[in-house]
């Protein structure tokens, strides 16, 4: 399904694990907590303006995704390879993001509130960190950017606590 057009489609309890959409374009998407994409290759693929809350994206590709203006509160995303994904403006609050990779993501105003980002990796090599939101965030390091003087995992807190 490489480059499939799957825009404005309803995927609501749809099992797409291990699914390779690489470059596919999922604009608008419709799911529910019943769908996954755990290690799917979503590689350069388009989920531009997605709402879906408690995604389930365990393991998979999304290097050089396009996930702007994404709404994923309460998804899981433990070990997802974000490399060069344009995160700008992706809400991932209460998300799981253990061990994910976000090596040149864009991270520009992307909303990491009550997120945990255990063992992230490469947060130091994204882009527009600065700007990200962090509230309650657990920090690559383990810390909670509450505990924190500046109350935000940028830039001290960055490195996983596993090195």
């Amino acid at each position: 399904m490489r480059n499939a057009i799957l825009n404005n489609t309803d995927l609501s309890s749809a099992n797409l694990e291990s699914a390779n959409l690489g470059s596919a374009d999922l604009r608008n998407m419709r799911a529910d907590n019943r769908t996954t994409f755990e290690k799917a290759d979503l590689a350069k693929a388009n989920l531009s303006d997605v709402v879906w809350p408690n995604a389930n994206f365990d393991e998979a590709d999304l290097s050089g995704a396009n996930l702007t203006n994404a709404e994923f509160e309460r998804g899981s995303f433990n070990d997802v390879n974000f490399s060069d994904a344009d995160l700008e403006d992706t809400d991932f609050s209460n998300a799981d993001l253990d061990s994910a990779d976000f090596e040149g993501a864009k991270l520009d105003d992307t909303d990491f509130k009550d997120a945990d980002l255990t063992d992230a990796k490469n947060m130091e090599n994204a882009e527009d960190i600065r700007n990200a939101k962090w509230d309650n965030t657990e920090c690559p390091d383990g810390t909670n950017s509450d505990d924190i003087e500046s109350k935000e995992c940028y830039p001290n807190n960055l490195q996983p606590s596993s090195n």
